[in-house]
């Protein structure tokens, strides 16, 4: 069961009008040096990326496919934003029996987009950076 919903975009600096949802135009996953995945947001006067180090796992799925989290935000009347905080899933809960639980604790995060979500099980939550213009 799907529950525990955290809007997390005022603490990471996010303002409600830039997240509700985002357009994810790629998302990147580099294992040298260390595990970094980068996933762009697109849009009108926007060109960020979420970033997040060292991730355990993560997967894209369209949004449609993910009725019933959004069921559950409902339910717990959780604002419609870009970055959540989840504390109970399958997936982590299938995550947390491995290996990789035994380090810290694992938490998973969703990032909302326009067409795909991006789902993050990670020891630490993400960060913001602009990107770079050349």
């Amino acid at each position: 069961m799907v529950q525990g919903f955290k809007l997390l975009d005022s603490e990471l600096g996010i303002s409600q009008r830039r997240a509700a949802p985002f357009q994810i135009s790629e998302v990147c996953f580099g294992f040298e040096p260390h595990g970094l995945l980068r996933i762009v947001l697109s849009g009108e006067k926007l060109l960020d990326h979420i970033v997040f180090d060292d991730p355990v796992s993560h997967r894209v799925q369209d949004e449609r496919d993910m009725l019933d989290y959004w069921s559950a935000r409902s339910r717990e009347g959780v604002a419609i934003g870009g970055i959540y905080k989840i504390a109970e899933s399958q997936y982590l809960s299938d995550l947390s029996k491995g290996v990789s639980s035994f380090e810290r604790s694992l938490t998973h995060y969703l990032v909302l987009g326009e067409d795909i979500c991006v789902e993050v099980i990670a020891y630490e939550p993400p960060q913001i950076a602009k990107a770079m213009h050349e």
